[in-house]
């Protein structure tokens, strides 16, 4: 019998033969709806009937198919897609097409979904169809006789009814009552987001700090924006995005002075250009702080800064100065013993020098302005300024001494060890003692 079907087939057309891989090869080049029918109906049994019904499209045929409840109707309905079907498709006793006909059914046909959820015999069935049921008062009225399974999804599917509804909304008395009395927290969270209140905002930050992220987002007015930057008690990650939202001069200004020494203080320091605001933050923030804009204030305020009682400015004025009376006068009246030494080792002019070595009650200082300026690095050959050079100290029991070395030859050397010298012009090294304690 093979033989002789192996013959007909040689005067058949291909989707007719007896072999399935040539009817399966032939189904890829055939459009034809009449064609393709009459093939589903004369395949043999498991043959290629589901991959014929993926070509099929004519609606009636398909539902046709449907209404037969036989093995291929679930493929049959979901090549369904005219809405008009699915009213009796859900009735039907296969729950398979059931289920597709909810999957295809538009969320606008509400009276159908209804009678879906309140009939069905099948759990996942019905459960679908609720995810589309639009009507809160529907869902509602489900609490009470709804099975413990259902409850969890209906109470969700309640919470995004009113998460829809908030989002249509725009009176924000009507939010923010909604946003207070409601238990969901989604939809205090969508609440909050509609609301443009910035005061309000503002409490909600510091009373519900879970709903901070979401308010932070609603805030734009720079004045709230600067009130939670500078506030301590809210989490600090808040306070810095707060902080980069800033955009003023003033608000950077206002920072620097009050915020303390959070790393958004020095950052808005350093963004700060003008003299009067710069004034206010030398006079109001924290030393650390202030010795930021040390450089960007004009040089005739030095004498005024090094009145300062922050010693980290005044360090930072003796830094960048090269006046030498200003210098001079530090090395010699400061309080701060290293203020003094860092000033006497920038000064330059030898009648200062020697004044300085006459008149000096600090030892260290008396020491440091009779040494050369400048002396040669025994290890590279260099002449260096000794107010350049890197300082090593070694600690003795009565004393301690201190070594000069061009940074360079120095770099990565610890206290206890190095091998690089600044010697003066003789090849002399230049180091000397300190009674009692380091100095440096």
């Amino acid at each position: 019998m093979g033989f002789f079907n192996m013959i007909a087939d040689l005067f058949r057309a291909r989707h007719k033969s007896s072999r399935q891989w040539i009817r399966a090869q032939a189904l890829e080049h055939i459009n034809d709806q009449e064609v393709l029918k009459e093939m589903f109906r004369n395949e043999p049994p498991n043959g290629i009937q589901a991959q014929i019904i993926e070509k099929i499209n004519d609606q009636d045929f398909l539902v046709s198919l449907v209404n037969e409840n036989g093995p291929y109707s679930a493929n049959a309905a979901r090549r369904i897609k005219n809405q008009k079907y699915f009213s009796a498709l859900i009735q039907h006793a296969n729950p398979e097409v059931r289920l597709i006909a909810v999957k295809k059914t538009e969320k606008k046909e509400q009276a159908l979904l209804k009678k879906i959820v309140l009939s069905d015999d099948n759990h996942d069935i019905r459960m679908l169809a609720l995810d589309k049921i639009e009507d809160r008062e529907f869902l509602m009225g489900l609490i009470e006789t709804a099975p413990k399974k259902m409850l969890k999804k209906l109470h969700r599917r309640i919470e995004e009814c009113d998460i829809q509804a908030i989002k249509k909304m725009t009176d924000q008395e009507s939010l923010k009552r909604i946003f207070s009395i409601n238990s969901s927290k989604p939809v205090r969270k969508a609440a909050l987001q509609k609301i443009t209140d910035q005061d309000f905002l503002l409490d909600i930050i510091k009373t519900e700090p879970e709903f901070a992220e979401t308010v932070l987002h609603g805030i734009h007015d720079e004045e709230y924006l600067l009130g939670i930057a500078l506030n301590e008690t809210i989490d600090y990650s808040l306070r810095d995005r707060a902080y980069r939202r800033l955009e003023s001069e003033s608000s950077f200004a206002e920072i620097a002075a009050k915020g303390g020494t959070w790393n958004f203080c020095f950052d808005a320091a350093r963004k700060v250009r003008s003299p009067h605001l710069l004034e206010r933050i030398l006079l109001e923030a924290d030393p650390m702080v202030s010795s930021e804009i040390i450089t960007r204030l004009p040089v005739d305020l030095d004498e005024k800064l090094m009145e300062h009682e922050s010693e980290s400015i005044r360090i930072s004025v003796i830094s960048r100065s090269k006046d030498q009376n200003l210098l001079a006068k530090a090395a010699l009246e400061d309080s701060c013993g290293s203020i003094r030494q860092m000033a006497a080792l920038k000064i330059s002019d030898p009648d200062i020098r020697k004044r300085l070595a006459a008149t000096s009650n600090d030892t260290v200082v008396s020491e440091i302005v009779r040494l050369p300026i400048t002396g040669t690095c025994n290890s590279c050959g260099k002449n260096i300024r000794l107010v350049n050079a890197s300082i090593r100290s070694v600690r003795g029991d009565y004393s301690t001494m201190h070594f000069f070395y061009c940074p360079q030859c120095s770099s990565g050397k610890s206290n206890d060890f190095f091998s690089g010298r600044l010697t003066d012009a003789n090849n002399k090294d230049i180091v000397f003692n300190t009674p009692g304690g380091e100095w440096g």
